[in-house]
């Protein structure tokens, strides 16, 4: 098995996090420093990570955070702050499924299975996205129509695959909107959002695929069902698949 395959089928991190770790350094195979994440373990070697000595799990751990607004999505920050590691069980070692950013809430993937992590970060999966946003202002039909066919960023051209109003009571010059995406680049819908001239004013993932938030308190986490499991992996794989062909 690969030294990046391994540390991820071990939990350590996703493949792409793996290979970084493995390339500063950090990792250590019967004691020696190897920085080549092709490196071929045959399976008797001792492997360690900052010195921690990095053991497969007999079973897989998947769940489904809350994020509080104010926490980071990583397992430790130089900075200090509030990391959504802090929420979840310490044991198995979990990382977060994507990233939800600082003043983001809402649900939150995280596990200890890289393989099943990657199949859903994966550009090809395709999996929805689904936010409640609150913006500035109210968008006319026409930003509406325009967010629909597409709104060229720095990145690239972005769309979203619905949106629609929710209806409430909120702060004057404020409304609210459920929208769903097929991607998840970095701050998507806060960039689609300035760029037609309502800023975000709130934010929160509500879904990720068939798995919805449903009524989890903020700061809290469940183990996803094996039914749930089981629909993120195959919907993920059914769209790139289809993707390919």
């Amino acid at each position: 098995m690969r030294l990046d395959a391994f540390l991820s089928y071990s939990g350590v991190a996703s493949r792409r996090r793996a290979r970084d770790l493995v390339l500063s350094g950090r990792v250590r195979v019967d004691g020696d420093v190897v920085t080549s994440g092709g490196h071929r373990l045959v399976g008797r070697e001792t492997v360690t990570l900052d010195g921690e000595v990095v053991r497969p799990p007999t079973e897989r751990t998947y769940i489904m955070l809350n994020k509080p607004r104010g926490y980071i999505t990583t397992a430790s920050d130089p900075r200090g702050r509030p990391t959504v590691a802090e929420l979840v069980p310490r044991s198995p070692r979990l990382f977060p499924v994507g990233r939800l950013d600082f003043s983001t809430s809402g649900l939150l993937l995280m596990t200890d299975d890289g393989d099943w992590a990657a199949s859903l970060e994966h550009p090809g999966g395709g999996l929805s996205r689904v936010y409640r946003v609150l913006v500035e202002g109210e968008p006319s039909e026409e930003v509406l129509a325009d967010l629909r066919r597409g709104i060229r960023l720095a990145d690239g051209i972005a769309s979203i695959d619905s949106i629609s109003r929710i209806q409430g009571n909120f702060p004057e010059g404020q409304s609210a909107w459920r929208i769903a995406l097929g991607e998840g680049r970095y701050r998507e819908v806060r960039r689609l959002m300035a760029t037609v001239g309502h800023p975000v004013m709130g934010l929160k993932r509500i879904g990720f695929g068939p798995v919805g938030l449903g009524s989890l308190p903020v700061g809290k986490w469940r183990h996803l069902r094996p039914k749930e499991v089981d629909a993120l992996g195959r919907l993920a794989r059914a769209n790139r698949d289809g993707k390919r062909s």
